[in-house]
């Protein structure tokens, strides 16, 4: 390799390294002062699970629902709240390390929506058990898993770019970040197929990145196909917009974030 091409690789290779030791960071105080531990990775989707199986196949009889319909579903779903919530707050619960070194900002956001990836994993072995469990075959498609969740955690970090820098600046941001979140699970077909939607609002309900992505989660898990383009191709054109626009937004910002300490 030209010499030339050292510096570059010498510096990728180092934010890679710090990159990971963030990561690590986030994962050992995650779990470093919690009871549960691991286990919580399995005991949120079961329990939202039993909610909405209750919620919609019980109570509210739509058809399609039921246990697996919801926790495929649930495991991205989690995984993108989980996501959102931390590296939204990543730059301003490092605010004193910012003010003192210097580092690519941007490594903030991405070591918490990586972090995040853990319990998805988690979560998702526990999905093959149940799977197998009610006599699910596991199709070939669920290789697709892991392309689905990089697709997730791009919307993810298109969302941090622009809402990490922006709760510096506003702190009362990180108490509507919830509320948002909240929000947005209602109008997510998670208990649910999309399929169960009136047809008349099934284009609204796509203007949500997670709506086709969810239904996409399940077309590999238990239809065992393909997912359908419209409704992967609205979560690809979020995730490249999100990118470019929080990626722009965060680049102008990052040099003034350590004068809000």
């Amino acid at each position: 390799m030209p010499t030339s091409f050292s510096p570059v690789a010498s510096q990728g290779l180092a934010r890679f390294e710090l990159l990971m030791a963030f990561v690590r960071r986030e994962v050992g105080v995650r779990y470093k002062e919690a009871y549960v531990g691991v286990a919580w990775a399995v005991l949120q989707p079961l329990a939202y699970m039993v909610i909405f199986t209750l919620l919609f196949s019980r109570m509210g009889k739509l058809p399609g629902s039921g246990p697996l319909v919801a926790y495929v579903a649930l495991v991205p779903w989690i995984y993108a709240a989980a996501a959102i919530g931390q590296s939204s707050q990543s730059v301003l619960g490092q605010l004193g390390i910012v003010s003192k070194i210097y580092f690519p900002r941007s490594v903030l956001p991405l070591s918490s929506i990586l972090a995040a990836g853990l319990d998805a994993l988690i979560a998702f072995v526990l999905q093959l058990v149940l799977m197998l469990a009610l006599g699910v075959r596991l199709a070939p498609t669920l290789l697709l898993w892991p392309f689905l969740m990089l697709l997730t955690g791009a919307i993810c970090l298109g969302v941090s770019l622009i809402l990490a820098p922006a709760i510096v600046r506003f702190r009362d941001l990180r108490y509507i970040i919830p509320l948002g979140l909240q929000l947005l699970l209602l109008a997510s077909p998670v208990g649910y197929p999309l399929d169960a939607v009136p047809r008349h609002l099934r284009g609204w309900y796509q203007l949500n990145p997670f709506a086709g992505l969810l239904e996409s989660f399940r077309a590999i898990a238990l239809g065992g196909h393909l997912p359908r383009l419209d409704h992967l191709l609205p979560a690809v054109v979020w995730a490249a917009g999100l990118m470019i626009v929080g990626g722009c937004f965060f680049r102008a910002q990052e040099a003034t974030l350590a004068d809000y300490v």
